[in-house]
């Protein structure tokens, strides 16, 4: 199962890895709170993610789809062309997928936006995923599976004894 704090934490370690080496140092938040805090000190990248849809595929997996929302806040009034640098450096790092612990979400669809407004100007990058997911079941149903087991280990276990004592 992927926590969404999990991938919070690889989309932000993604983008600092990003812009570390760049001019574009700022801070990254995903608390409301923290971004008013960090927006009047300087530049400041927002993370966002929801549950898009999550569809039954089987009795044992469902398909999610999940959009990530990451908002870039320049600090005071910057040119569009810093910001479509910003918006190649995101694209050359969330090409194909995202590692969330030990798997792997694969990204399907990438939208980008550079608004202006009366401040200036904001980026928003949309990531949309999509990844299957173990439906797990409850204490009853694992019993269940559990004897099932054990007596499917029984049958096979007296077929081998009949087989050795043919033999």
């Amino acid at each position: 199962m992927i926590k969404i704090n999990e991938l919070i934490k690889s989309v932000s370690s993604m983008i600092y890895e990003t812009i570390k080496d760049t001019d574009y140092k700022c801070k990254i938040t995903d608390d409301d709170d923290q971004l008013q805090l960090y927006l009047n000190k300087g530049s400041c990248f927002f993370i966002d993610v929801h549950i898009e849809n999550s569809k039954s595929v089987n009795l044992h997996f469902n398909k999610k789809s999940l959009v990530i929302d990451i908002r870039y806040f320049p600090h005071g009034r910057v040119k569009k062309s810093d910001l479509n640098e910003i918006k190649e450096l995101l694209e050359t790092q969330f090409v194909r997928s995202i590692k969330v612990g030990r798997r792997y979400i694969h990204i399907s669809d990438i939208d980008t936006l550079i608004l202006k407004d009366e401040v200036g100007y904001t980026l928003n990058f949309s990531i949309k995923t999509s990844y299957h997911e173990q439906v797990y079941f409850d204490k009853n149903d694992s019993n269940v599976i559990e004897v099932i087991r054990m007596r499917s280990s029984d049958v096979l276990k007296i077929e081998s004894e009949v087989k050795n004592g043919a033999n």
